[in-house]
């Protein structure tokens, strides 16, 4: 490996802490999911309703109650009163029941559970109720609530998300689908919209410089399809965004290694723009970038990918760029990295991401597990395709902040400003497609 003698690469300042911090457990993407879970071994109502003249006769079986517990022998437990007194009574799947209240007694029936014979919680599909949060396992004091499930016949899947200066979402989708835009109050949507904004497959929205900055696709100045960065702004009251200027092409921009997110720099004169391991380094990019040198130095031929993806992909892999407000003057900040889809400044103006594994390399000596990363000027993270990543002691690589494991990285966020704790406004706030997950990250200068 040569090592570039005019290179200075800085140190990453943040170090994870000593845990990582699960706020939640599931993620609901089926529309079947539109409501959250109750207990399915809960069958109270339906003992309940068979009491007939203060005399129960049931038999305790699937066909009654229905399959709480698929493949473990059940049983039927049931809490009753007879008067003033408080009785109990057990009985095995297929098995009669019949209670009898004596004369002048009442049959109240207080609690029927038909589960597992062993007295242990079933491991089953939640039944589902109009709480999403329920679904959710979350540390104390946190609490997850429903917004809005996007319609998938006019909203489409949503992918992107974004927040105007007045409070409203807007929510970009998949291909040839539609930007919608959401109006809360109280937590609770009172408006919901589409935009006619003639923009799809949205990855990256950013409100800036009095105007709406996406990444997306639609019809260039010649007419062609492209997808690119584009500047949308309203000439009328209604903030119809009925202007829309094409601003520069992201070749290979689109899909889910394509552009993503767009941020407003610290210096509030410059964006910035994540892109993915298949978007093409702009070939306009100034040479005064901080980052400069990422080609191949391989003693040995590149072993590519055995199923070909990526295959014939050349350095940098995903990176970072600034631009001036208008997308010129592009600079390339960083680079080495796979697919992150989000990138966050924290309070102090530093910019961390969240990058993927290649889950094909799984068990081979070049795997590289999902990482928090730290984006410093000049940093190349050390992404190659194939088999050529590197390995963090070189040199001229900037290890991880932390790595997480097998996951898919999706979202991120800092929680400064949020009405959370001082602990969890600082936190860097990763989401994990693969298992569902809201994790907090905990980092120290």
């Amino acid at each position: 490996m040569n090592y570039p003698a005019s290179r200075s690469l800085p140190l990453p300042r943040f170090r994870l802490k000593s845990a990582l911090l699960a706020l939640a457990l599931a993620c609901i993407t089926q529309a079947e999911f539109a409501f959250a879970a109750k207990d399915p071994t809960d069958v109270t109502a339906v003992v309940a309703g068979a009491v007939k003249d203060d005399k129960l006769s049931i038999t305790a079986g699937n066909d009654l109650f229905g399959d709480t517990a698929a493949g473990v022998p059940k049983k039927l437990h049931i809490e009753y009163t007879l008067g003033d007194e408080k009785l109990s009574r057990d009985v095995g799947e297929n098995r009669k029941l019949e209670i009898v209240a004596p004369a002048g007694k009442k049959l109240v029936i207080t609690k029927a559970v038909y589960g597992p014979a062993d007295g242990s919680k079933p491991k089953t599909v939640a039944v589902v109720t109009e709480n999403p949060g329920e679904l959710l396992a979350t540390l104390p004091g946190f609490k997850v609530e429903l917004v809005r499930k996007a319609d998938a016949a006019t909203e489409g899947s949503w992918i992107s998300i974004a927040k105007d200066p007045q409070g409203r979402l807007l929510l970009g989708a998949e291909p040839k689908e539609p930007i919608s835009r959401l109006t809360l109050k109280n937590g609770k949507v009172t408006k919901a919209e589409i935009l006619k904004i003639p923009l799809s497959e949205v990855m990256g929205m950013l409100f800036a410089f009095d105007s709406l900055y996406i990444n997306g696709r639609g019809n260039g100045p010649d007419g062609k399809n492209v997808y690119g960065l584009w500047r949308c702004t309203s000439t009328t009251a209604e903030e119809a965004f009925d202007k829309v200027e094409f601003l520069r092409e992201w070749r290979g921009g689109g899909g889910d290694h394509g552009a993503h997110t767009i941020l407003l720099n610290p210096d509030k004169k410059h964006l910035n723009v994540l892109c993915g391991n298949f978007v093409d380094v702009p070939a306009d990019v100034l040479p005064t970038s901080p980052h400069k040198n990422y080609a191949d130095d391989l003693v040995l031929p590149r072993a590519e990918d055995g199923n070909g993806f990526g295959a014939g992909r050349k350095p940098p892999g995903g990176f970072v760029v600034r631009m001036d407000p208008d997308g010129k003057n592009c600079e390339l900040i960083a680079s080495g990295e796979r697919n992150t889809y989000g990138v966050a400044f924290n309070h102090d103006g530093e910019l961390f991401g969240f990058d993927s594994d290649m889950e094909w390399d799984w068990g081979t000596p070049w795997y590289r597990p999902v990482r928090v990363y730290h984006v410093t000027s000049g940093a190349d993270h050390g992404f190659r395709e194939g088999a050529s990543k590197w390995p963090e002691y070189y040199h001229d690589s900037l290890p991880a902040t932390v790595t997480i494991g097998i996951g898919c990285p999706t979202g991120v966020g800092f929680g400064t400003g949020a009405k959370f704790p001082a602990k969890y406004q600082r936190a860097f706030f990763i989401q994990d497609w693969t298992y569902g997950r809201l994790i907090a990250v905990h980092l120290t200068p």
